[in-house]
């Protein structure tokens, strides 16, 4: 729908199939090229830095925290993850687990939390530290955003994550 019909004979052209999602005509690309693409835009986030006039302002850009959950529905249950408190941010832990416990039937896969040091000063380690039984049952990773990122990436392009490309109600 979104595409001039030019730019759909393009994609055609480069692989794409015509077939029809949720009752719309679409063009699905092939599962290499989405795979590609999705993995270019992580591994592109990863790379953010800097921003303008960065010697002027030291503009740090890179992300600082990153909450990545395969939810199989489009429900976010994370947002209220961070919280203010006494006007000060913080990274509430009982609330990421208490989400990761309610929606575990809906979460395909660990939940992926990208945490820079300190962001938030001790609040990282404090987490670890209270997370650390999701942690070890990997239901949880908790590393630097970039690392994260990157394995997310390295995992997509390596087609173990092929399952979250299909929408088994369409």
């Amino acid at each position: 729908m979104a595409l001039t019909a030019e730019a759909a004979k393009e994609a055609e052209a480069a692989g794409a199939e015509r077939t029809t999602f949720r009752g719309v005509a679409a063009l699905r690309l092939p599962l290499a090229e989405r795979r590609r693409r999705v993995a270019l835009l992580l591994r592109t986030l990863a790379a953010v830095r800097g921003g303008a006039k960065q010697a002027l302002h030291y503009g740090d850009r890179a992300p600082a925290l990153v909450l990545l959950a395969p939810v199989k529905g489009g429900v976010n249950p994370f947002t209220r993850v961070l919280t203010a408190r006494e006007g000060r941010a913080v990274f509430d832990t009982d609330v990421l687990r208490e989400e990761i416990e309610v929606w575990a039937d809906e979460l395909d896969g660990p939940v992926l939390l990208g945490w820079a040091p300190g962001f938030l000063g001790d609040q990282r380690e404090d987490a670890r530290a209270a997370l650390a039984d999701l942690i070890e049952a990997g239901r949880l990773v908790l590393d630097h955003p970039r690392v994260v990122l990157h394995r997310l990436a390295g995992e997509i392009e390596r087609g173990e994550r092929d399952a979250w490309f299909e929408d088994p109600k369409a």
